[in-house]
């Protein structure tokens, strides 16, 4: 008899008187055994294992994101001083998606821009058919939704989480305090967002009298008076 992690092991004894025997008068012992054992309410032991469920606190990576640094890089953004760029800094909001999340949506309303730090994403739009085509892949440092922050305009097409992907969102209201106290950027801004909007008119989707509009105001002027309108300054 010795113990192991099965309970307590019994030898059980036999003798045959002719080797050739030894095989079924084996079988016969082991099934005779038990069949006694099951009778007895016995049953053969099975390895004891302890097994105890606790809530595994879930896993994540801490990193510091120097936002600082990202929003310094954003064309868009980079006409902010240190002390601007700083307020964005704490009222930016980091976004950790997964796969397969719409970030925005062709046609809704919007007011912030995002800024990709990790992950890709895939820019949709709906075609004349009904059907959507993808038309644009965003990769890390690249920006989406500066029209919409500077105009309140729709989204120009749906953008969705190709990966699992971290982004960052300057909202209107993030942005207003600093048009309020330096007023003069709206015109920087007009610049640059004119620029922009001259290289890729057609993703825009302007309406008929936004094109005649351009063509009285010219792009900065028209993006001037968009800002002042959406952020409700006077011209």
């Amino acid at each position: 008899m010795k113990p192991n992690d099965r309970g307590v092991v019994y030898s059980l004894n036999f003798w045959v008187s002719d080797y050739p025997e030894q095989f079924p008068i084996s079988r016969d012992v082991v099934i005779t055994a038990l069949r006694f054992l099951d009778q007895a309410g016995l049953v053969p032991a099975y390895p004891k294992r302890d097994i105890t469920i606790a809530q595994v606190a879930p896993r994540r990576i801490e990193r510091q994101i120097d936002l600082t640094q990202v929003l310094s890089r954003v064309p868009l953004l980079s006409v902010l001083d240190a002390e601007q760029t700083e307020r964005l800094t704490r009222s930016g909001q980091v976004h950790e998606l997964p796969t397969g999340a719409v970030i925005v949506r062709e046609a809704d309303p919007g007011a912030s821009l995002y800024i990709v730090l990790t992950g890709t994403l895939e820019v949709s739009r709906v075609e004349a058919d009904g059907k959507p085509r993808t038309i644009a892949r965003l990769l890390p440092g690249e920006v989406f939704g500066e029209m919409s922050l500077l105009t309140g305009m729709p989204r120009s097409a749906t953008v969705t989480a190709a990966s699992p992907v971290t982004l960052v969102e300057i909202r209107k209201e993030d942005f207003d305090p600093i048009l309020r106290s330096q007023p003069a950027l709206i015109a920087k801004l007009s610049e640059i967002e004119a620029a922009r909007l001259l290289a890729n008119r057609n993703a825009a989707q302007l309406t008929a009298a936004e094109q005649k509009e351009i063509e009285r105001l010219g792009f900065p002027g028209f993006m001037r008076r968009k800002i002042q309108a959406f952020f409700g300054h006077t011209a």
